[in-house]
């Protein structure tokens, strides 16, 4: 799991910051790693059966489409400067800048990995429109993973160890808390 946030993290790093603050960045992470790799911080077991697992799996993964997550499914107004900006992030050179040389400060690191994916493909040679589209199940595929991570980390915090508990847990997670 921290493979997946370091990743993140690096092609931040690579992709958006100058040599030397890139430098700094992943050296920073690789020694997180080196010192900590052998300390167990956090150890416990959570039991669900694969059956469970899965319908956890996919009511996270309809709620994110419900929610407008890869473009799949009905998004209110707001979505269409996030849309544009990531369309942006995926089609241009990084970091992209406007006519007069500014650059866009905007919370987008959620979509750096997705991104790196999407313009993988791109570079592989595949037509914009199917990257855009693809780009849209990566951008999914990820925001799914990270919810449910996050499902996951919390009932082991919680320690919850009946099925019943644990959908409970879903329930207000997705209700009640986010």
């Amino acid at each position: 799991m921290c493979f997946i946030f370091s990743f993140a993290y690096i092609n931040f790093f690579l992709l958006w910051c100058k040599w030397y603050f890139a430098l700094f960045g992943i050296l920073s992470i690789t020694y997180i790693y080196i010192r900590y790799i052998h300390k167990e911080t956090f150890q416990t077991e959570i039991k669900i059966p694969y059956k469970y697992f899965f319908i956890i799996v996919g009511i996270i993964l309809l709620w994110c489409i419900l929610g407008g997550q890869g473009n799949l499914y009905y998004q209110s107004g707001d979505w269409w400067a996030r849309n544009d900006i990531y369309k942006n992030m995926v089609m241009k050179d990084i970091p992209f800048t406007f006519g007069n040389d500014s650059f866009l400060c905007y919370y987008f690191g959620h979509w750096i990995v997705p991104m790196v994916l999407s313009k993988i493909m791109l570079f592989i040679g595949v037509s914009s429109s199917i990257v855009w589209k693809i780009g849209n199940i990566f951008l999914l595929a990820w925001t799914s993973i990270g919810i449910i991570l996050s499902f996951l980390f919390m009932i082991a915090i919680l320690k919850l160890n009946k099925i019943w508990k644990i959908m409970i847990a879903l329930f207000i997670f997705i209700f009640l808390v986010a």
